[in-house]
């Protein structure tokens, strides 16, 4: 009769709880489901750095292509400016930048003939001026007449009436409309002045390229950068246009309006000024096995 008795009493507190478990037992269980425990915690972070190790090297890549994309836009878009300015003025370029120290902020004015200013009635979106890659100015800094920028960053200089500018590209200055000499080997004789489209080898004539400065004078004779970061120099101002932006290569605008990706060693073969000889030998750092720039592509 006892046992009888204990067993209606047991499945009375099964039934109870709906699931053949007395109640004590059901707390329990639901105590324990709660949680998490930690070697699950461990895991799903394990799986999710996994797969962010993974994504992220691809996300980089795409977001590069995208940079180099919208870099070759604005390069396109600049090629219709000049265009468009050179059809205004008989097919002559201005007369060029002019900069000057000024002491105040380590900052430098330029004057109304430089590409900025003088192309500023055909362009309104100032983001064109950089590219993806280097968007965020650095203050220029003179010091024993050189300029000290950083391939990843833009330039920035004030204006007269005091107003900050800042880009990425640069100009090859020897299309300048100028008469003098100022930065010149040659004087007159070296200078384009006039977007002749249609000359012969005008595919590569530089006009405009990825630049840690607004403007250069690329000699010959120049020396390559001593190191990838080495963009300094008024001596061998090659080095301004040697900006390893897109995947060690450089983009730029020609005189035939098209928009190309350029080697850095190809650079020192190009057409830069009427005089230039794109025969000549190439610098002797290139065949230097403990130069930085030995083993990138011979373009």
């Amino acid at each position: 009769m006892k046992r009888r008795i204990s067993r209606t009493k047991t499945s009375a507190a099964r039934r109870k709880t709906g699931y053949g478990l007395t109640s004590q037992d059901a707390m329990k269980a639901a105590h324990k489901q709660k949680g998490f425990m930690l070697l699950e915690l461990l895991v799903v972070v394990s799986v999710i750095a996994l797969l962010l190790s993974i994504l992220m090297p691809a996300m980089r890549r795409t977001r590069k292509r995208t940079n180099t994309v919208t870099c070759r836009s604005n390069l396109m878009q600049w090629g219709h400016f000049f265009s468009m300015y050179t059809s205004d003025n008989n097919g002559f370029f201005s007369s060029g930048c002019i900069a000057k120290g000024n002491g105040e902020r380590n900052t430098v004015w330029y004057d109304d003939h430089g590409w900025v200013v003088t192309l500023r009635p055909y362009y309104g979106n100032r983001k064109i001026l950089h590219c993806p890659d280097a968007v965020d100015p650095v203050a220029v800094r003179r010091a024993a007449g050189s300029f000290f920028c950083d391939m990843s960053s833009a330039w920035e200089l004030r204006s007269r009436n005091n107003t900050l500018v800042s880009g990425s590209y640069g100009i090859n200055s020897w299309v300048y409309n100028r008469n003098d000499a100022v930065n010149t080997a040659g004087g007159e004789q070296y200078r384009w002045k006039k977007l002749e489209v249609e000359v012969r080898g005008a595919d590569r004539i530089p006009l405009l390229l990825d630049c840690c400065w607004l403007e250069g004078y690329p000699q010959q004779q120049n020396c390559p950068p001593e190191y990838c970061r080495d963009l300094a120099g008024e001596a061998d101002q090659m080095k301004r246009f040697c900006v390893p932006r897109h995947n060690t290569r450089a983009q730029g605008l020609f005189f035939d309006l098209s928009v190309d990706n350029i080697g850095l060693k190809a650079l020192w073969e190009l057409k830069w000024h009427r005089n230039y000889n794109v025969y000549a030998r190439a610098p002797a750092e290139f065949s230097d096995p403990a130069h930085w720039m030995y083993g990138l592509r011979d373009y």
